[in-house]
Protein backbone atom coordinates (compact mmCIF):
# COMPACT_ATOMS: atom_id res chain seq x y z
CA UNK A 1 0.00 0.00 0.00
CA UNK A 2 1.51 3.33 -0.93
CA UNK A 3 2.03 6.04 1.70
CA UNK A 4 -0.24 9.05 1.52
CA UNK A 5 1.46 12.27 0.63
CA UNK A 6 1.50 15.16 3.05
CA UNK A 7 1.65 15.55 6.81
CA UNK A 8 -0.76 13.87 9.18
CA UNK A 9 -0.81 17.04 11.26
CA UNK A 10 -1.98 19.19 8.40
CA UNK A 11 -5.13 21.13 9.13
CA UNK A 12 -7.89 19.78 6.98
CA UNK A 13 -10.21 22.32 5.50
CA UNK A 14 -13.37 21.03 3.93
CA UNK A 15 -13.51 21.75 0.21
CA UNK A 16 -15.82 24.49 -0.80
CA UNK A 17 -16.42 25.65 2.78
CA UNK A 18 -15.60 29.20 3.65
CA UNK A 19 -13.52 29.37 6.83
CA UNK A 20 -14.03 32.33 9.11
CA UNK A 21 -10.52 32.92 10.44
CA UNK A 22 -11.46 36.17 12.15
CA UNK A 23 -14.03 34.51 14.41
CA UNK A 24 -11.66 31.64 15.17
CA UNK A 25 -8.90 34.11 16.11
CA UNK A 26 -11.33 36.10 18.27
CA UNK A 27 -12.45 32.92 20.07
CA UNK A 28 -8.86 31.86 20.76
CA UNK A 29 -7.98 35.38 21.96
CA UNK A 30 -10.96 35.31 24.34
CA UNK A 31 -9.85 31.90 25.63
CA UNK A 32 -6.30 33.25 26.06
CA UNK A 33 -7.58 36.29 28.01
CA UNK A 34 -9.69 34.07 30.27
CA UNK A 35 -6.76 31.77 31.02
CA UNK A 36 -4.42 34.71 31.69
CA UNK A 37 -7.01 36.23 34.08
CA UNK A 38 -7.29 32.91 35.95
CA UNK A 39 -3.52 32.71 36.10
CA UNK A 40 -3.28 36.24 37.52
CA UNK A 41 -5.87 35.46 40.21
CA UNK A 42 -4.06 32.25 41.14
CA UNK A 43 -0.76 34.14 41.40
CA UNK A 44 -2.41 36.77 43.61
CA UNK A 45 -3.76 33.99 45.83
CA UNK A 46 -0.32 32.44 46.06
CA UNK A 47 1.18 35.80 47.02
CA UNK A 48 -1.45 36.23 49.76
CA UNK A 49 -0.77 32.72 51.07
CA UNK A 50 2.97 33.37 51.08
CA UNK A 51 2.41 36.54 53.12
CA UNK A 52 0.22 34.61 55.57
CA UNK A 53 2.84 31.87 55.80
CA UNK A 54 5.53 34.43 56.56
CA UNK A 55 3.39 36.00 59.32
CA UNK A 56 2.61 32.61 60.87
CA UNK A 57 6.28 31.60 60.83
CA UNK A 58 7.21 34.87 62.56
CA UNK A 59 4.49 34.29 65.18
CA UNK A 60 5.68 30.72 65.71
CA UNK A 61 9.25 31.91 66.14
CA UNK A 62 8.23 34.48 68.76
CA UNK A 63 6.18 31.88 70.64
CA UNK A 64 9.14 29.49 70.58
CA UNK A 65 11.36 32.21 72.03
CA UNK A 66 8.81 32.92 74.76
CA UNK A 67 8.57 29.20 75.61
CA UNK A 68 12.35 28.91 75.82
CA UNK A 69 12.54 31.98 78.06
CA UNK A 70 9.83 30.61 80.37
CA UNK A 71 11.54 27.21 80.55
CA UNK A 72 14.81 28.90 81.51
CA UNK A 73 13.02 30.94 84.18
CA UNK A 74 11.34 27.78 85.50
CA UNK A 75 14.69 25.97 85.71
CA UNK A 76 16.26 28.92 87.51
CA UNK A 77 13.34 29.13 89.96
CA UNK A 78 13.53 25.39 90.68
CA UNK A 79 17.27 25.62 91.27
CA UNK A 80 16.75 28.58 93.61
CA UNK A 81 14.01 26.72 95.50
CA UNK A 82 16.24 23.65 95.84
CA UNK A 83 19.09 25.83 97.12
CA UNK A 84 16.78 27.47 99.66
CA UNK A 85 15.50 24.05 100.78
CA UNK A 86 19.08 22.80 101.28
CA UNK A 87 19.92 25.99 103.16
CA UNK A 88 16.86 25.58 105.39
CA UNK A 89 17.77 21.95 106.03
CA UNK A 90 21.33 22.90 106.96
CA UNK A 91 20.08 25.70 109.21
CA UNK A 92 17.68 23.36 111.01
CA UNK A 93 20.42 20.75 111.44
CA UNK A 94 22.77 23.37 112.87
CA UNK A 95 20.05 24.66 115.21
CA UNK A 96 19.43 21.10 116.38
CA UNK A 97 23.14 20.47 116.99
CA UNK A 98 23.49 23.76 118.86
CA UNK A 99 20.38 22.92 120.90
CA UNK A 100 21.95 19.54 121.77
CA UNK A 101 24.88 21.44 123.29
CA UNK A 102 27.59 20.99 120.67
CA UNK A 103 30.17 23.72 120.25
CA UNK A 104 30.98 25.39 116.94
CA UNK A 105 34.32 23.56 116.75
CA UNK A 106 32.61 20.18 117.19
CA UNK A 107 30.05 21.05 114.52
CA UNK A 108 32.82 22.04 112.06
CA UNK A 109 34.66 18.78 112.78
CA UNK A 110 31.44 16.86 112.13
CA UNK A 111 30.90 18.65 108.80
CA UNK A 112 34.36 17.63 107.59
Amino acid sequence: MPRPKGSKNKIKVPKGAAVDFASAIAAKNAEKDQISDELASIQAGIADLKAQLKEKRAALKSVDKAITKLENQKTAAEAKAAQQARQAEIDSALQKLIADGMSVDQILDKLK
